[in-house]
């Protein structure tokens, strides 16, 4: 697994207002945790911390989180918060890991290639695992999981027994199916007939009764 350098700064203000202020400023607010240890309070700068996530294209890496230009902390990304409409990330959940440990992850599967049953056949190509869950000691965890579907026929699976992942443990139930080929599916169009709706008369608006004298 890829290891990157993340240049952070331990933030001594925390709060909705804080935060609100450091993205004003470009920075994303962000914690650093790990087993027994009390939650560090961080900023990471937003443009650096964006164009190294894209490089990654969904995939895993570990961490080295550099504060203040000391020693770096080795961690893996474990959640992103994001705003609803826009996308861009508005806070960040690290873990601290150790490199002799094992730890739990998921990690993303890409289909490689074009199933026969699909250029043959017409078939679709359905993928349902998309991501895996492993354990492993984080130096050994691929950043993804490439599995080749070029021979799937109409009809055939692959499935999370068929996997060779070497030096970590699948922790997904051997029979669960990652990918599959349908046969093709025909759809008949059919023919409605618009009828257009009769005009209705409008009703004159109803007046309201005149009071009666006394």
């Amino acid at each position: 697994m890829r290891e990157i350098n993340l240049a952070a700064e331990k933030r001594e203000v925390v709060g909705k207002g804080a935060c609100r202020k450091l993205r004003r400023e470009g920075k994303i607010p962000a914690i650093l945790y790990g087993i027994g240890e009390n939650p560090t309070p961080l900023t990471v700068d937003g443009d650096a911390f964006t164009h190294l996530y894209c490089s990654l294209k969904g995939g895993n890496a570990v961490f080295n989180l550099r504060l203040g230009g000391g020693r770096g902390k080795k961690a893996i990304l474990k959640e992103l918060q994001r705003e609803p409409f826009s996308r861009k990330v508005v806070h960040i959940d690290f873990e601290h890991i150790s490199l002799r440990k094992r730890i739990t992850v998921e990690v993303p599967i890409h289909l490689v290639g074009i199933p026969k049953g699909v250029k043959e056949g017409g078939g679709v190509l359905e993928h349902i695992l998309r991501e895996i869950e492993i354990g492993s000691l984080p130096t050994d965890i691929p950043e993804h999981i490439d599995v080749d579907v070029s021979e799937l026929d109409i009809g055939d699976s692959i499935h999370v027994e068929d996997l060779e992942i070497p030096k970590v443990q699948i922790l997904v139930a051997a029979e669960r199916s990652v990918a599959t080929v349908l046969p093709p599916t025909v759809y008949k169009e059919a023919e409605v007939k618009e009828e257009k709706p009769e005009a209705l008369e409008e009703e004159p608006a109803e007046e309201a009764p005149e009071e009666k004298e006394k």
